[in-house]
Parts: structure tokens; sequence; C-alpha cells
């Protein structure tokens, strides 16, 4: 895809959270060394992390100017937005002051009574930091990585694209 570079992860970058727990000189800020280097080359860089609280969860913050944590209907990843936020804090005054939480988004959500009652609590609890976004569950998702393709390219009309392009233009202001 034209302007649009991908660096994926490997199964041996978990050794590097081990690593990094032992490390004594800056091991929160390796990431972000790494990016300032190319930051220019770049609009935007997005790293998805992992959903733990790891060493690399801690860099990617530092590395980051803002954050958008991805919740999905259930009461343990309601429950989790505490500590996520509690770390968002810690970095911020640690080790990224300009630190932002761009959002809270929800995903994986479906006709159900569950994913209703989670969204809804997820909007009053955190009423301004909740994305108006919602990605729907949708298999277009799935078929388009079995496929190499990006869910555009295998299904632009698909709920999951278009819900994706809102987010787009909701982050944005396309």
């Amino acid at each position: 895809m034209p302007n649009l570079e991908i660096v994926p992860s490997h199964i041996l970058l978990s050794n590097t959270d081990v690593e990094l727990t032992t490390a004594i000189d800056h091991r929160e800020e390796r990431l972000k060394k790494e990016l300032d280097a190319v930051r220019g080359r770049y609009d935007y860089i997005f790293i998805d992390c992992p959903p733990t609280l790891s060493w690399l969860t801690i860099n990617a913050f530092t590395a980051a100017d803002r954050v958008i944590v991805v919740v999905s209907p259930g009461y343990f990843e309601l429950d989790s937005i505490v500590q996520i936020s509690k770390t968002i804090k810690d970095v911020r005054g640690y080790f990224n002051p300009s630190l932002e939480l761009a959002g809270l988004l929800f995903t994986m959500s479906d006709p159900t009574v569950n994913s209703k009652t989670s969204l809804q609590i997820l909007r009053q609890t955190y009423t301004s930091s909740v994305l108006n976004t919602v990605i729907p569950r949708n298999t277009d998702l799935r078929d388009a990585h079995f496929q190499k393709q990006d869910v555009f390219a295998f299904n632009a009309k698909s709920p999951a694209a278009l819900a994706y392009t809102k987010l787009i233009n909701e982050l944005f202001h396309i």
C-alpha cells in the first residue's frame, strides 16, 4: 500500500520484556530513542501493544503522543481500564508529561445484552473519554487478515471497514 510501512512484531520480542525488567539504564525510553531517529519521515506512527502492562507497553507510552485504549465487552475488560489509566498517569508523571489519552475505543461490539451493557457502563463511567465510533464484531476483519489484506481492500463496504473509516474521521477530524 502506498505511503504505508508496517514493522511486524515477532515472537522473539517477548524476550525483550524480560531483558527490560533487568535493565538499569533508561529501560522505559528505548523505543522512544529509536522512533525519535525516524519520526521526521512519517506523519503518524502507530504502535499496537499487547493487552498487558509490561515494559513494552511502558516503552510505547513513553514514545507516544496519544493513547487509544481498546475495550471489548465484558466485566474484566471494563475493570482493566482502572489499571491502564493508572499506568498512563504514572508514565505521564515519570517519563512522558505530554502523553494524552486519545480515547477509549469500544470494539468487538455485537447485538448482545453483554455488549450493550458494557458500552452503556463505559459511557456512563468515562463520559468524556469514550470515542463515538464503535467497532463491530465482523468476520471480514478475520477473513481479510487470513487473505493478507486490510479490511478496506478486502471489503470496503463491510461494517468493520465503515466503522474504521468513521474512527479515522473522528481521530483526525477529516
